[in-house]
């Protein structure tokens, strides 16, 4: 475990996360040996803290076939630890897009996206999610996805009817 975690993350704390995400979700308990040590690992490889504060992964137990598998999450806010920690991103953001805000998307571009948040009363029904990237050499990558498609992604989710789906879909739809 020392070997794979990167300088930032000591094994005894990794563990404790470890042990606490067990406590949290019993259900996790259940998971074969292997499957919870192979999404332990993979977090460990990529040097990111199991379920925190800091939303980068999560290891949740799936039904797969009758028995429970621990199954490894990347989370939205681990994937751009991950991208900045890569050197090639200066900056990324994903936002929600409402249809009182003023929002323009233009592909071909030098900066795709305009977005300006109404910032008096309600914003509006939510339209969709974007996204833009900043990178090390000066480009932006810019992305948009519409409710109707996150919700097409949350319908063939295995988790799709409980858990963030339900409670937090603004964090889904960024991811």
């Amino acid at each position: 475990l020392e070997a794979l975690l990167p300088r930032q993350i000591r094994a005894d704390r990794f563990i404790r996360l470890v042990v606490g995400a067990i406590r949290r979700m019993p259900k996790l308990g259940l998971c074969s040996r292997e499957s919870l040590v192979d999404a332990m690992l993979e977090a460990a490889a990529l040097g990111l803290e199991l379920d925190t504060a800091l939303g980068h992964c999560y290891v949740l137990p799936y039904r797969n076939h009758g028995a429970y598998e621990a199954t490894f999450i990347l989370g939205y806010k681990g994937t751009v630890a991950l991208m900045y920690r890569g050197g090639q991103v200066k900056a990324a953001r994903a936002f929600e897009v409402f249809e009182r805000d003023h929002f323009e998307i233009d592909d071909g571009a030098e900066h795709p996206i305009v977005h300006k948040r109404c910032l008096s009363g309600d914003r509006g029904k939510l339209l969709g999610f974007a996204s833009l990237i900043h990178t090390a050499n000066g480009g932006e990558i810019a992305d948009y996805m519409s409710v109707d498609q996150v919700e097409a992604i949350r319908k063939r989710s295995r988790a799709g009817d409980s858990g963030p789906w339900v409670t937090d879909f603004g964090e889904m739809g960024k991811k």
